[in-house]
């Protein structure tokens, strides 16, 4: 069985992070009384944030576990 590689290191997983927070910051920044970004900016943000998960999908060699050290237990 391959290694696993701890979800934080993974290109894809900050990615659904980028895309996530463009996709629910206007709502945030209502609740939250952020500053309002140009939609301009929101709209590369996310388009970043959705290329580095395609990106990251194509040069996955490992699947993702909780640490580095996550394995299934064989016995």
């Amino acid at each position: 069985m391959k290694e696993k590689k701890a979800f934080w290191k993974s290109k894809t997983f900050w990615g659904m992070v980028v895309t996530a927070i463009v996709l629910f910051y206007q709502a945030l920044e209502q609740a939250l009384g952020l500053p309002p970004i140009p939609d301009e900016v929101l709209k590369l943000l996310g388009a970043a944030g959705l290329l580095l998960v395609g990106y990251g999908r194509a040069v996955a060699d490992k699947p993702l576990g909780l640490s580095d050290y996550s394995r299934a237990r064989t016995r």
